[in-house]
């Protein structure tokens, strides 16, 4: 799949989006564990690769390409993991498209970046075999953060219907988390490995119907 300039603006425009939602989530009345999953509000601070994701494109859209390498260069140890854990090589194609100073090819291989970001907090779930509900809750409250403020745009401007299935499959994922008598609004509730890595298989899939070149 060709990465247009206006899928690029695309990027660039939804960064409003993810600098209104943190401002406004200031805002916000602190939450009980119980709200933590279900009302999104136990996420409020900044994530790094997202606010990362966020500076090299403003950078490279100016042609500060000093400035790109070098904020790439601090994703070098994340880089060398998703090629261990996934096989594929980001940081080569990354090198490349910023010595070619191409804003296009460099947006592309962000927004993988953010795709392998969201597997990783899948895989540490799943390799964890759900042990730490908790923990498990924040990496998967990460993982959706990753796909609604870089991802979901995408998705919805090519298939509306794909983004509320993604977003359904989020909801299995949570529910296949269990409730060891932790959230006091939900039932106690068994955990479901192969539940969830089912919900999070699929969302992987239907992600990379949209974004074709991921893992090329």
């Amino acid at each position: 799949m060709g990465f247009s300039r206006s899928v690029f603006r695309g990027l660039l425009g939804g960064l409003i989006v993810v600098v209104m939602g943190f401002a406004s989530s200031g805002d916000l009345p602190a939450q009980g564990t119980a709200d933590y999953m279900h009302r999104g509000h136990g996420f409020v601070e900044d994530d790094a690769l997202i606010s990362l994701f966020r500076s090299v494109l403003v950078h490279a859209n100016a042609g500060d390409w000093s400035e790109v390498a070098r904020k790439i260069q601090t994703l070098d140890p994340q880089l060398d993991r998703y090629h261990t854990l996934f096989n594929v090589d980001a940081k080569t194609q990354l090198q490349r498209s910023i010595a070619q100073r191409d804003a296009n090819s460099t947006a592309r291989y962000l927004a993988e970046i953010v795709y392998l970001g969201m597997r990783e907090e899948f895989y540490v779930i799943a390799d964890n075999k759900m042990s730490d509900v908790i923990e498990a809750k924040s990496r998967l409250l990460r993982a959706k953060l990753y796909y609604d403020r870089v991802l979901a745009g995408n998705v919805m401007r090519r298939n509306a219907e794909r983004h509320e299935r993604i977003a359904a499959q989020f909801v299995l994922a949570e529910a296949a988390l269990g409730n060891p008598a932790l959230f006091i609004d939900l039932p106690i509730m068994e955990s479901d490995l192969r539940g969830f890595q089912n919900a999070t298989r699929a969302i992987e899939r239907e992600i990379q119907s949209v974004y074709t070149y991921f893992g090329m």
